[in-house]
């Protein structure tokens, strides 16, 4: 399933769903690690942001240019200006947008520390423009750098839980990865999907609704690190390019087991 076709399909089973059944029911419906990661994403944004109402793609935009900028070419020393808020005018640049071919709304982060402000700026803004750029990592999911030049930007009054968004992101990426994993084994029916074994979609369908009725994210870091054990004993791998996305599913644990 493309990108394409995975939003349409997002927005019409996940939409409009509370956290947990956002994940789970995009979780399953995903065919790849970046449609996986998107379906934890979007439902970790809007449990950060409650306040956000909008049925479609959203970027919680915080990455500007800190060196080199690498989107340009490699004989470039030029580092792209961080976005600057002026009269309710948003420009400058943030340099990662997830699933940038479809997104529908970018959430800014303007200013750093305690001075950092957070609002809304429609994809769709003239003022906008999103340039796609290729990926090793997660390469099946679309990726790019925006540029502002005075977008309207809409600032968000309640943003008291974005702290929590480095937990609240892993949690949700790993849920849907069980959802994923759960799905594969439940295909016709009851039968187990011959790339799975039937222990690895009992596990992830167990810790799944475990997690959904007690949230435990050391547990569940655990679980999922018990996860890629089995696949990788079994030889399941998830897309082309498992050897790299795989990652997405380790990278947050040492600060998940240090917490």
């Amino acid at each position: 399933m493309t990108e394409d076709d995975f939003y349409q399909r997002w927005c019409e089973v996940a939409a409009d769903q509370k956290h947990t059944d956002m994940v789970r029911l995009a979780g399953a419906l995903a065919t790849s690690p970046g449609q996986i990661f998107v379906s934890g994403y979007q439902a970790a944004i809007r449990d950060t942001f409650p306040e956000l109402q909008h049925n479609g793609w959203v970027c919680f935009a915080v990455t500007e240019d800190r060196g080199k900028n690498r989107s340009r070419d490699s004989d470039s020393d030029s580092v792209l200006p961080g976005v600057v808020l002026q009269d309710g005018k948003v420009t400058g640049f943030k340099t990662w947008i997830a699933a940038a071919a479809n997104v529908d709304v970018l959430i800014l982060k303007v200013g750093s520390g305690d001075d950092a402000v957070y609002g809304a700026v429609s994809a769709e803004d003239a003022e906008v423009v999103i340039s796609l750029r290729a990926s090793g990592f997660l390469a099946d999911m679309s990726q790019g750098t925006a540029e502002f030049k005075g977008a309207t930007f809409t600032p968000i009054v309640d943003s008291s839980r974005v702290r929590d968004f480095r937990r609240t992101e892993p949690f949700s990426i790993y849920l849907a990865l069980l959802a994923h994993l759960s799905a594969l084994g439940e295909k016709n029916g009851a039968k187990v999907d011959a790339d799975i074994g039937a222990d690895i979609a009992e596990c992830a369908g167990m810790a799944l609704k475990e997690q959904s009725e007690a949230p435990d994210l050391v547990k569940l870091d655990q679980v999922v690190s018990q996860l890629l054990t089995m696949m990788d004993r079994d030889g399941v791998t998830l897309g082309d390019h498992w050897d790299i996305d795989r990652r997405l599913f380790t990278m947050y644990s040492k600060g998940i087991q240090g917490a």
